[in-house]
């Protein structure tokens, strides 16, 4: 076996546990809403095969072709999700990408809001399948999902390749089943293949009226949520791993299965307790497969998570979310990363929906709204990266994502109706978050040109003022800026122009330093730092340099690691401790001067609460505590 196979078959058996839980137990819930709870269709011959027949095509036509073979490839460094179209956009700058641009946000919000319900409604669908087995058992199904809600949570903090690892033979035994019962029921009535063929769709826009066609086809839509799941977790896994699974086995296994529950209604036999895909179950395998289905479905939330962990932290690199902690889980994929504050955010949404809305039935309601709405975004945005990056004719692109968005805005329209009952809560959760992100993103560029507004000094004026003083603070410094000067045209950072303004001289030694993250999990360490001596005169004991240290995305930036380094290479002064020298860093206050009313006032209220929220660079870098540590505040007047 080749190397690249050794390490794809591993991934793809991961991908089953993450990427593919939340699509991969719609079957529990979806058909069920579709024949038995909102009543747009019997169990009559036409409708039953014409029902499966638009399940099949929107799973066919909205995830094989879309998603699987052409979303998947708008990638920007090995990462997905709506954040690399807007960064892959935001190469592309005009009217129209920036108008996309701006609905990308709206969408992050919208599929966030959304990931909230995921792990509620799928794991409530999988515990109310002890209500299959006796009534007596409804009492403990709230319990139940509360607890399990409770150990997924903590389990993040694993990492997601451990937690794939785990999942993966899981989900993989999960598809087997369903597939096995599925198939089952297709071999005992088989003319449900007929469901294959898109022309007995027609007897569902015959025979019914358009508000039942709405509720048909907001049922419809649960077929595919996990869809941009799948997309945002392209950088968990990468592309070939997620393809094969689906090929191989996820798709197989989900239209074996939807056919299989369409065979039952042709069958004519009794639904239990409305629940169709427990009905479909043997009844000497049935507590075995609630067993199994509610560990799929907390799998399934794995996906809804592990996308919002890979959106948030998108979301800070574009300066679009104020920055939180980050821990890196896996020392060779970036994309794998586990965030603290939105594992508990999402855990505590999950609790509220669990205990306001009790059923999955109810919160089906709610379901399905907003992420039609993000895959309407993603179908216009793929279009325009298809033009713009791919260079593809326009009349090739716009027909074929034409198609597709059709096809997303009737999902989006058909679930308007679901907004008094519940779809109004993915939306205001979805309008708060990107509230947040165009007021963050707002506040620092004003941030950024109020910063650069403090000092237009050169390198080359600053060099001079510092060889010219006659005296100097007593003690060497290392200053940390954003920016890393290379000339003596650069512009002086802003940090060491205040400490001057503010004490009237500056170190004898002094370093600016500045510490990037780079996207591979190492750096070499003849690539570690990249200095630049703007002086270093032993004779008259002074020195001035900018240095850049370099680390991968799984090293700790550790800036005693750094003064130790420097001291060793005589890049500090000789004549003193390496552990004497201060380190300065800088710390904002945000000051609003204008005067605002309304909406404005809202605006900078909102940002500057955000910003007393946001860690500091600092704090990255383990000088928290540090005593060494001073700090220059910087008030920033909007």
């Amino acid at each position: 076996m080749k190397s690249g196979q050794k390490k794809t078959l591993p991934l793809a058996l991961g991908a089953l546990g993450v990427v593919f839980g939340d699509i991969g137990t719609s079957p529990l819930y979806s058909v069920n809403e579709i024949f038995e709870k909102t009543h747009a269709l019997g169990h009559e011959r036409n409708a039953v095969i014409g029902g499966i027949s638009l399940v099949f095509w929107a799973l066919t036509i909205a995830i094989c072709c879309k998603y699987i073979i052409f979303v998947l490839r708008a990638d920007k460094q090995g990462e997905g999700g709506v954040f690399t179209l807007f960064a892959i956009l935001r190469e592309h700058r005009n009217r129209v990408t920036l108008a996309m641009m701006g609905l990308l946000v709206i969408s992050a919000g919208f599929l966030l809001g959304e990931g909230i319900i995921t792990p509620a409604i799928s794991v409530l669908a999988a515990v109310e399948g002890v209500e299959v087995v006796s009534s007596s058992f409804s009492r403990f199904v709230i319990p139940l999902t509360l607890i399990i809600l409770s150990a997924l949570f903590l389990a993040q903090r694993k990492g997601t390749h451990k937690v794939g690892r785990l999942f993966g033979p899981i989900t993989l035994t999960w598809f087997v089943a369903i597939g096995g019962i599925g198939l089952f029921h297709v071999l005992r009535n088989p003319e449900i293949v007929y469901a294959l063929n898109p022309v007995n769709i027609r007897h569902i826009f015959d025979h019914f009226s358009f508000h039942g066609i709405l509720l048909l086809m907001g049922s419809v839509i649960l077929v595919i949520t996990g869809g941009e799941a799948l997309y945002a977790d392209l950088g968990h896994f990468g592309k070939k791993p997620i393809r094969l699974s689906w090929v191989a086995i996820v798709y197989p296994a989900l239209v074996l299965n939807y056919l299989g529950q369409g065979a039952f209604l042709l069958s004519g036999e009794q639904v239990q307790n409305e629940n169709l895909f427990f009905s479909t179950v043997p009844q000497v395998l049935l507590i075995p497969m609630v067993i199994l289905a509610t560990c799929a479905t907390v799998i399934a939330s794995q996906a809804l998570i592990t996308g919002a962990f890979s959106l948030a932290s998108q979301g800070m690199a574009l300066s679009l979310i104020p920055k939180m902690r980050v821990v890196h889980t896996h020392r060779e994929h970036e994309g794998q990363v586990y965030i603290p504050f939105v594992n508990w955010s999402i855990f505590i949404g999950c609790v509220f929906l669990v205990l306001a809305f009790r059923s999955s039935g109810n919160l089906a309601a709610a379901y399905g709204l907003a992420v039609s709405a993000v895959m309407l975004n993603t179908s216009l945005a793929v279009c325009l990266v298809a033009i713009h990056t791919w260079k593809w004719r326009k009349m090739v692109a716009i027909p074929l994502f034409t198609f597709f968005a059709i096809i997303d805005a009737l999902f989006l329209l058909s679930n308007l109706v679901k907004i008094p009952s519940g779809g109004y809560v993915p939306i205001i959760t979805g309008a708060v978050l990107a509230t947040i992100m165009f007021t963050w993103n707002w506040g620092r560029r004003k941030v950024r040109v109020a910063i650069e507004n403090i000092d237009t000094s050169t390198m080359a004026e600053f060099l001079e003022s510092k060889n010219s003083e006659s005296q100097h603070f007593p003690r060497s410094m290392i200053m940390l800026t954003p920016e890393h000067p290379t000339e003596l045209n650069s512009g002086t950072p802003t940090i060491a122009a205040l400490f001057k303004r503010r004490y009237d001289y500056l170190p004898r030694h002094l370093i600016l330093l500045t510490i990037r993250q780079k996207r591979r999990p190492h750096v070499a360490p003849e690539e570690r730092y990249e200095i630049i001596e703007f002086d270093n005169d032993h004779d008259n004991d002074r020195s001035l340099l900018s240095i850049q240290a370099n680390f991968g995305f799984m090293e700790d930036a550790d800036v005693e690691e750094i003064v130790t380094y420097l001291a060793e290479n005589k890049a500090l002064s000789a004549h003193e401790d390496p552990k004497q020298w201060l380190i300065h860093a800088t710390k904002e206050r945000v000051v609003i001067k204008t005067k605002a009313h309304g909406l404005e006032k809202f605006r900078y209220g909102l940002f500057r609460s955000l910003s007393r929220q946001a860690q500091p660079a600092y704090y990255y870098f383990g000088l928290d505590n540090d005593t060494r540590l001073s700090l220059e505040l910087i008030s920033v007047e909007l």
